[in-house]
């Protein structure tokens, strides 16, 4: 996982179908499990470490917004 991370990091992490072809994951599963796997100790650099982080946190939020908006708002006409 953590090596997928690194070659996808220059591309913001990889497509959400490249996660789920590869581990078999929803793209908030992947991210939270690399954010676990970030946390533990490891050879990287931690520019590095911040840099996956936050590709972590930005696409856990574009999951949570992209969630929120498709159970849709209480008391709208959809």
């Amino acid at each position: 996982m953590l090596s997928f991370a690194l070659q996808w990091q220059q591309y913001g992490g990889g497509s959400n179908e490249e996660i789920y072809v590869n581990f078999g994951l929803s793209p908030m599963q992947y991210f939270m499990r690399l954010l676990r796997i970030l946390r533990s100790p490891t050879d990287l650099d931690m520019s590095v470490i911040s840099e996956l982080n936050a590709i972590c946190a930005s696409r856990l939020d574009t999951e949570r917004a992209r969630h929120h908006d498709e159970a849709g708002h209480p008391g709208d006409e959809r």
